[in-house]
């Protein structure tokens, strides 16, 4: 269903289909105007493309850019768009990746050891430690008591026995026959 709105464009639906002499000339004047712009080697008014460009993110509810780069020519600000792209990912991605491993890295094994830590360290402690002291209690306990009642009570039941009993009887030997001799005399010869 074709239509014409009140400027004289002629519409079919959505689409555009028919635009007035009086829109072409104003398009073609509008054309002209940019290309003399965008062929012009005059320097560039830095100050009031600063203005402008400010004003329009502005005029979009945007923050204005921190930093604007002028540059000679179209092929100079190609280049310097890639380079700025390729060196903010490369600096961005090393900043961001150390920053990250710095500060998550951080959080993530404070909280990690702390908590993995503490339950894990508990749970080997009861665990393990029991089962350790137990297994280490036995055999160890069974094997070094047996050698060291063996070997140790041999050699002090050795010296002892014979230190001892060495002085026991020659002391003990001494007194009893001593006594025994005066008893027994004092009874027989009496």
């Amino acid at each position: 269903m074709r239509r014409t709105d009140e400027n004289g464009r002629t519409w079919d639906g959505n689409r555009l289909v028919e635009i007035p002499e009086a829109d072409w000339a104003r398009m073609r004047e509008w054309r002209a105007e940019m290309l003399a712009l965008g062929r012009s080697t005059e320097p560039t008014d830095r100050e009031a493309a600063r203005r402008a460009l400010d004003a329009s993110y502005r005029e979009r509810g945007l923050e204005p850019p921190g930093l604007v780069f002028f540059v000679d020519s179209p092929a100079a600000g190609m280049l310097a768009v890639n380079l700025l792209q390729k060196i903010s990912r490369d600096q961005l991605g090393d900043q961001l990746g150390d920053q990250l491993r710095g500060q998550l890295g951080d959080q993530l094994w404070g909280q990690l050891g702390d908590q993995l830590g503490d339950q894990l360290w508990g749970q080997l402690g009861d665990q393990l430690g029991g089962q350790l002291w137990g297994q280490l209690r036995g055999q160890l306990g069974d094997q070094l008591w047996g050698q060291l009642r063996g070997q140790l009570g041999d050699q002090l039941w050795g010296q002892l026995g014979d230190q001892l009993g060495d002085q026991l009887w020659g002391q003990l030997g001494d007194q009893l026959w001593g006594q025994l001799g005066d008893q027994l005399g004092d009874q027989l010869w009496g």
